[in-house]
């Protein structure tokens, strides 16, 4: 999780405790080198973030492999622009929104 403290980011904690996953954090205040090392140090295949932090994380992903997947919280302010990516390095990203909607559709 590379993201901000906020209601999202413990969701998406314990959402990830109760499926038996690893969390690894990087704080939000890390410069870009930091957060490439933390995530090809954890070998991570998804990372959840803010919108925010969308473009900080995008100038890393060239370099790194393992990231399959992206989600990512709503913007706080509502008022920062920020554009996706398309498909970057077969990278999909989602909206936490979206990510719910999967889940409820999902046939489990």
């Amino acid at each position: 999780i590379f993201a901000e403290t906020r209601p999202e980011w413990l969701l998406t904690a314990f959402a990830a405790f109760r499926h038996g996953l690893i969390v690894v954090t990087l704080y939000s205040t890390l410069g870009e080198e930091a957060v490439k090392h933390g995530i090809n140090e954890s070998e991570v295949s998804i990372i959840i973030t803010s919108y925010e932090l969308l473009s900080k994380l995008d100038k890393t992903l060239d370099q790194i492999k393992s990231v399959h997947h992206v989600i990512y919280f709503p913007s706080i302010t509502k008022s920062q622009t920020v554009k996706l990516p398309k498909d970057k390095n077969n990278i999909q990203y989602l909206s936490l929104q979206q990510l719910e909607e999967q889940g409820r559709n999902a046939n489990i």
